[in-house]
Parts: structure tokens; C-alpha cells; sequence
């Protein structure tokens, strides 16, 4: 890991003030998914003298990924709870991305032990569609939601509902 990467993971595993009071629409480019307002431009509220850079890559990466929860929310209101959640790609190079992630859902994670777990997703969705039976991936290590900080990102998940619900009427 690359000097600036090993001290990107120092500052995410820092415990943070959850009184740091940033709440965070992280709508920086124009992907959404399909129930986000499309005109709704990205926002930090509750960005004082004292915030520093730390509090808002902290606050970035959380708003992110509470993002996903909402969107995981979404998709079980429609389908049913998922079974398991497993991560793959990018996110593993950080165990404390991976941490918030897990605190943001309030859920376990399975990291995937697949190197190139989208490949094998899409060979195997065309395999069981041809007939075929497939095992299932290798499992890698469980991270676990911290209770306290899970509590957390429910309070900020719904901070940043109330905001995005305030900008959009």
C-alpha cells in the first residue's frame, strides 16, 4: 500500500466526534439510482471553521456508503432480506471502508475471496442460464457492524434523508 493510501486508512480508522455535524448529499457526478433526484446537486451542511480535512473524508466515505443503504433498503422492501451481502473489488484494499461500509448497513459483510468477483458473476449468471450448476464463490473473511457506530450512521443516514428531503420539495 502506498504511502498516501496508508494514511487515507490511519484517518478512516480514527475514531470521529459523531458531534462533527456534517451531513453529506455526495452527489458529485450525475450517476443516480432510479428513485434520486436527478436535479439535486451534491452538498456539505454543517461545515464550520473546525471542521477538518479528516472530518470530511470521514463524513464523504460514510454519506457514500449510506447511499448504498438506502439502496439496499430499497431493493429488500421489493424482494425480500437479503440472504448475505458479499464485497468484492476495490473496497478491500481498505479494512476501515470496509468497517464503515458494514457500520453504515448495520449488517455483516462477507468479503469475497474471488480476485475478479464480477467476471465470475457474469460467467456465472450465463453458465446457470445455460443449464449449468455452479458452486458457490469462496468465502473470505466476516466483517462485522460495531454496534455503537451502526447507531451512528442511523442517525446520520437520517440526517441526510431529512436534507435531501428539504432540497427537493
Amino acid at each position: 500500500m502506498p504511502n498516501d493510501e496508508r494514511v487515507l486508512e490511519k484517518i478512516l480508522r480514527r475514531p470521529k466526534a459523531p458531534s462533527a455535524g456534517l451531513t453529506i448529499l455526495p452527489f458529485w457526478v450525475s450517476e443516480r439510482a432510479p428513485t434520486w433526484p436527478e436535479r439535486l446537486d451534491g452538498v456539505i451542511h454543517g461545515l464550520t471553521q473546525a471542521t477538518t480535512a479528516a472530518d470530511l473524508l470521514h463524513a464523504a466515505t460514510a454519506a457514500t456508503f449510506h447511499r448504498l443503504a438506502q439502496i439496499l433498503t430499497q431493493l429488500e422492501n421489493a424482494i425480500g432480506q437479503a440472504k448475505k451481502i458479499i464485497v468484492s473489488g476495490g473496497i478491500l484494499q481498505s479494512p476501515a471502508s470496509l468497517q464503515i461500509l458494514a457500520d453504515s448497513l448495520g449488517r455483516d459483510l462477507q468479503v469475497c475471496a474471488n480476485q475478479e468477483a464480477s467476471l465470475r458473476g457474469a460467467a456465472v449468471h450465463a453458465l446457470e442460464q445455460s443449464g449449468h450448476k455452479v458452486s458457490a464463490p469462496k468465502s473470505g473473511k466476516m466483517v462485522r457492524p460495531d454496534r455503537k457506530a451502526a447507531a451512528v450512521a442511523r442517525q446520520q443516514r437520517a440526517r441526510q434523508m431529512e436534507l435531501e428531503e428539504r432540497l427537493n420539495c
